[in-house]
C-alpha cells in the first residue's frame, strides 16, 4: 500500500458508539496497571483520549496536578469538556491535535497515556519505539494489531501496555 493511500484507523468512528462505549470505559478496569505509579500533583497526557472517560478518572486521581487528553475527534473532547464539568474537575483540559504533531517541551509531562492508540496509527513510530525497546517483536505486534482491528478494544493489561509505548513517570 502507498503512504498517500494509508489512513488513520479508528475502529469505532460512529458517535452513539463513543458516548455509549468508550463512555463508559473507567481507569481502574483499561488502565489499572498505571494507576499505583500516579500520585497526587502529578501533570499527565493522554493522547488518543476519545471522550475523556478514563482521562478524567486520572485527573481525579493526579488533582491538583494539570492532565491534558489530546484527540482529533473534537466532538469526542466536546464530550469529554461536558463531562469535566459535570463532575467539577478543573484540572483537565481536552486539547484538538494529534500525537505525530505534540507542541509539548519534553519533561512537561510526569507520565504519558497512550492508551489503544497505537493501533489506529498509519504511521509505525510508536509500534517501532515498543520492538526497539524490546517489549514485543514485529511479528507479535502485526498479530496483536490484526487481532485488535477484527475484535475490537478489550480490557487486557498486556495490550494497554503496548498501546502505552510511551508511556513513563518521574522517580
Amino acid at each position: 500500500m502507498e503512504d498517500s493511500e494509508r489512513k488513520e484507523f479508528y475502529s469505532i468512528s460512529d458517535a452513539e458508539a463513543q458516548r455509549t462505549y468508550v463512555g463508559v470505559r473507567r481507569a481502574k478496569d483499561w488502565v489499572g496497571f498505571l494507576l499505583p505509579h500516579l500520585k497526587k500533583g502529578f501533570s499527565l497526557l493522554d493522547c488518543g483520549c476519545g471522550v475523556g472517560s478514563i482521562t478524567l478518572d486520572l485527573a481525579e486521581l493526579v488533582a491538583p496536578g494539570q492532565v491534558i487528553g489530546v484527540d482529533m475527534d473534537e466532538g469526542q473532547l466536546e464530550i469529554g469538556r461536558t463531562k469535566a464539568k459535570e463532575r467539577g474537575l478543573t484540572n483537565i483540559t481536552f486539547e484538538h491535535g494529534n500525537v505525530y504533531q505534540l507542541c509539548f517541551d519534553s519533561g512537561t509531562f510526569d507520565a504519558a497515556l497512550a492508551h489503544t492508540l497505537l493501533y489506529h496509527l498509519r504511521d509505525p513510530i510508536l509500534k517501532n519505539l515498543a520492538i526497539g525497546q524490546g517489549w514485543t517483536t514485529q511479528t507479535e505486534m502485526d498479530e496483536i494489531i490484526s487481532w485488535m482491528r477484527e475484535w475490537g478494544e478489550r480490557p487486557d493489561a498486556f495490550m494497554a501496555i503496548m498501546y502505552c509505548a510511551a508511556l513513563g513517570w518521574k522517580a
